[in-house]
């Protein structure tokens, strides 16, 4: 079997598997208390073309392209989010802490003592695209910053180069 053959497999195992976790959620009864959050890592690995690395945005995992910092996520709870939404509104990783703190009622145990960069997004959650609060973010090349994105608008600071070695 050849490397394009086992990446298929193993995303017909992980669809099956992400099913079956649904299904089990169902079955116990627990589905609409529960919120299940699922995205991918920073772009695909060109390296590994034409296995992997396809994106029909340019660049990948290490760029501050869009192919670089694009990625799938979905958030699944019945009942409280509408199925069949493809909200494209900005979302940052940071995010998710942030809301899930708001939506489990400990916001107010976030730590004061640093900056955390995560925004509260349940109304993008909940009722979906143009109800994100993110209007801006900073894209790391490294440690320095290779990207701003401010609403529609995105400003290339470093080139292509991406933060990987």
């Amino acid at each position: 079997m050849d490397s394009a053959n086992n990446l298929a497999v193993s995303l017909v195992q992980h669809d099956h598997n992400m099913g079956q976790l649904l299904q089990n959620l169902k079955d116990q009864g627990i589905a609409e208390n529960t919120l299940v959050v699922w995205y991918s890592d920073n772009g695909p690995m060109h390296g590994f073309y034409p296995v992997t690395g396809y994106s029909h945005f340019r660049g990948g995992k290490g760029d501050v392209t869009e192919g670089g910092v694009r990625v799938p996520a979905m958030a699944w709870w019945p009942g409280m989010i509408e199925p069949d939404q493809e909200p494209i509104d900005l979302l940052h990783v940071s995010d998710i802490f942030t809301t899930l703190a708001r939506i489990g009622g400990v916001k107010d145990k976030i730590p004061n003592d640093r900056v955390t960069d995560g925004i509260d997004q349940a109304a993008f959650m909940f009722m979906g695209e143009d109800h994100s609060r993110r209007d801006y973010m900073f894209h790391y090349s490294g440690t320095e910053i290779g990207a701003i994105r401010y609403g529609k608008l995105k400003m290339h600071i470093k080139g292509m180069a991406g933060g990987l070695p």
